[in-house]
């Protein structure tokens, strides 16, 4: 019973491992995207400005 009790301990710590490296791997690509978005933002609000600023020139 105690054989089992220990195998059963360890998947479950395997599990957890697992879950951990997945939770870990989905954060860091949250984090890119969220970068990425926010660059590829700046870099519409940038072209909007210069838009403006050439129409005013104008």
């Amino acid at each position: 019973m105690k054989a089992q009790e220990s195998s059963a301990a360890a998947i479950v710590k395997r599990g957890e491992r697992y879950v951990c490296e997945v939770l870990g791997l989905f954060s860091d690509a949250l984090k890119e995207a969220k970068r990425e978005f926010h660059e590829e933002h700046a870099d519409m609000v940038r072209a909007v400005r210069d838009l403006a600023a050439e129409e005013i020139a104008i």
